[in-house]
Order: C-alpha cells, then structure tokens, then sequence
C-alpha cells in the first residue's frame, strides 16, 4: 500500500510542475477537412457534466499484464492510472518494446515514457527503487465528430509550429458521444514537450534529459473560443435562463503552497473567470434538484461540500461565480478584477508612471493607482449599463459615471474629481477590458 502511495504522490509532483489533461477511447472515423463554424444549439433539457477522461474504454494497446494490481486516480476521474508491482527494469523495457512491435511509437525519457499511435496517447512511469510502473492513456473517442475541427487543424492552432519532439504532438479528439451535437464544440488531448517551452521561453540551458517531458491540456474548442480544464472537469448547462447553454470548466489556480482554483465559463462567445482559493479539495462537477453544481470533497475523503453557480453581468461582461448555502464551507473568494484601459485616446505622457486604468471587483469596488505606491478606491453600482462610481477623500468627493457599451468596454459620461486623483480620466473617454480566456 505504501508503494502504491508513493507512486501516485510522485506522479501528483509531477503533474503540480507540468499541464495535466484527459481522455476518452473508441476506434477513429475519417476525418474531415470541413471548417468548424458549428452554430450555438438551443440548450436541450437538464445538464452535462463529465469528470475525468483518462483511460477510458479498452485501450488499442497491450499492458504489462492482464490485470492491474491497482486503479488509483488523483482528481476526480475514478479510473485514472492504472499500477503494476514487481516489475523489473528489464520487464520495463521489454514492454516498451511490445509497444513498439505493435506499432506505437515510444520515446524513453528519464523521468517516464511518452508513446503515441496516430489515435492515442500513452504515459508510461516507472520507479526502479520500488519496481512499480503507472500508465494511463487518452485515446480517441468515437463521438469525434466528422464535420468538426480536424486533428491537423488542431495541431496548427494549439502545437509548436517548430518543435524539438521526436514525436508528433498532434491533439487527439475526445469528444464525448453527442457532446458536439449539443453544444458546437469539441474537446481536445493536447500533447506539450518542455523542450519547446525552453527554447520559446529562452532558457537553453533547461534543455536537459533530467527535465524532458510531455505533458497535456484537455482543451475546449468551439470556433475560436477555447477553455482548458487540467482537472478534466467540463460541463454544459444553461445557468441564466437565456435558452442557450454556457460551458464550464474547473482548473487549477497558479500559486504554489496555496490551494486555488478557476471556475471559467464560456456564455456565447464571451468568457468570464473567477478565482478562488481554500482548503485542499478535489473538485468535480455535480446536479442537485436539476442544477449544474460543484463539489468539493476534502481531503478526509468523508466531507463534501457543495457549491452553486451564481449568474450575473459585471461591467456588462457575464459574470458566473460560486457560492455556498452554508457559509461555514464557502472557500476564500478571491475574485478576477475586470480592468478597464484607456483606449480611444493617446494616454498621457505626463502620467506615465501612473496606470491609466480603473479595476472593478465584483464586491462593487472600483479602484485606481494615483502614485506607484498609492492605491485608492471607493464604491460602484451598475444599473441599467450606467455604471455610477463614487469616493469620500476626506471633504473632497470623487464621482465618475460611465455608460457600458460594449461588454468591458464603458465611456465617461462625466467626471467629479474635487482633489484630482484621477487627472487623466475626461469626459468622452473609453476604456475597455480585454475579456479573459484561455487559448
């Protein structure tokens, strides 16, 4: 049992410093060169969710032996990596060679071994010290929609277009059967070597065996809208009434030591993000009484909690954000700001050491930098696409009133800056928010 831990924690460490993914299984069709402009369909009767997407199915490969000695998974996929004991190196290598006298293509590394045929992708761990070998796969499903976005074009849009990879990295299509027919998008296996992500990022002197690996994105695509989720968690409901279904995605946030995480979702073609950060859960996507919920199980394995989705608009951007009926549970939000620029105009050089922008906390809060070190704010209301913003400076009253145009995008209506902390702020400028998402 201890053997067993030991090697899912080290492939969790591993994964906490790569881009974890998914899969799903099934033989290919032909693929289709047919462009993917699929049009949103009307959304259908209850919810869709799918938690994880690693080995499923049969794979189209052999394993090391008949049967696993265990199935253990980290996150929410309930058959994730499948672990084999008392395997010798020279066992080790003479899988690797099976594999490759059936046609899959194997590159040994030093931490594991990736492998792929033209419809799967395979990663293999071994750990000499305690002779134990881990896998799982992502292998093409058979709801891969004919008349959707190629594998190829898949590899030009998400792929380094020079890579260092022996291997092809060609995505691999996992759609859900009757995923695509419902919502107009496809997901996606995306396969990443850190090579590339060393020479793109200038660091030639991480290219070294010892840091050589592949890692994967589960990738939502829909046109050109994209959202990823390396908690393989997506689902698909429709949470404002609107009759069309938002699509949603859990991942991880970006700190280290601190347990954090994204709730994305994707209304049409406009994106909205929260962040959030708690005590150490494993998040899946859940229904209660016909409603697209999150859960959060903790670490004790025994206590679940559970999270709602909350719709809404923020500076006229869509905004869906989590919440729980018993605040006892509710994680630390730590909400995205929605920050507006100055764009209509050339900002001025005189405050260019200013940040000519305004930030909009979702708390109706809105802020702004008068000196490098001096941050100060006050209270917003939005009502009807007005956005009415005011602050108390001791006797000095600020109050700045902007109309919503465009999603993120809002024009000064009139500005009342009685101690001039907002100089460059006029009458008749526009400032906009590039709205966050994931490519």
């Amino acid at each position: 049992m201890l053997k067993k831990l030991s090697l899912v924690l080290s492939i969790l460490l591993l994964f906490l410093t790569l881009v974890s993914c998914g899969a799903v299984p099934g033989p290919a069709e032909t693929e289709s060169e047919s462009d993917t402009g699929s049009e949103i369909q009307p959304a259908p009767d209850g919810i869709w969710f799918q938690n994880g997407f690693r080995s499923k199915g049969t794979p189209a490969f052999s394993l090391p032996k008949a049967e696993p000695d265990s199935v253990s998974s980290i996150g929410s996929d309930d058959h994730s990596y499948y672990i084999y004991e008392d395997i010798s190196e020279e066992q080790y290598a003479d899988y690797l060679t099976v594999l490759e006298s059936e046609g899959v293509s194997v590159r040994r590394m030093y931490h594991e071994s990736f492998c792929r045929t033209d419809d799967c992708l395979i990663w293999i761990y071994y750990t000499p010290s305690e002779s134990l070998l881990g896998l799982f796969w992502y292998a093409r499903s058979a709801g891969a929609p004919a008349d959707g976005m190629t594998e190829q074009d898949a590899e030009l849009s998400f792929c380094a277009g020079q890579t260092l990879s022996p291997l092809s990295l060609r995505p691999v299509d996992i759609t859900p059967e009757g995923f695509y027919a419902r919502t107009g998008g496809q997901i996606f296996a995306a396969p990443s070597y850190t090579f590339d992500t060393f020479t793109e990022q200038d660091y030639p002197g991480l290219i070294r065996d010892e840091n050589e690996h592949y890692s994967c994105r589960i990738l939502f695509v829909r046109d050109d809208k994209s959202l990823y989720s390396d908690m393989e968690c997506f689902a698909a409901a429709d949470l404002n009434g609107d009759g069309t279904e938002e699509i949603c995605a859990l991942r991880y946030g970006y700190t280290s030591g601190v347990f954090t995480f994204m709730f994305e979702v994707l209304s049409g073609s406009e994106a909205s993000a929260n962040f959030y950060h708690s005590a150490h859960m494993t998040l899946s996507f859940g229904e209660k009484d016909g409603k697209l919920i999150v859960l959060g199980r903790k670490q004790d394995a025994e206590t679940t909690n559970e999270y709602w989705i909350r719709a809404g608009s923020f500076i006229g951007i869509p905004e869906f954000s989590l919440y729980a009926p018993d605040p006892n549970s509710t994680p630390a939000l730590n909400a995205l700001n929605k920050d507006v620029t100055l764009t209509e105009r050339e900002q001025e050089p005189e405050y260019d050491g200013l940040l000519q922008a305004i930030s909009f906390e979702p708390s109706g809060i809105w802020a702004w930098r008068v000196t490098g070190d001096n941050l100060m704010h006050g209270t917003f209301e939005e009502a009807d696409g007005v956005l009415t913003c005011s602050a108390d400076c001791g006797e000095e009253k600020i109050k700045v009133v902007a109309r919503i145009e465009a999603p993120g995008v809002i024009r000064i209506v009139s500005v009342q800056d009685d101690p001039g902390a907002l100089p460059w702020l006029h009458p008749g400028d526009v400032l906009s928010n590039q709205t966050p998402s994931e490519s």
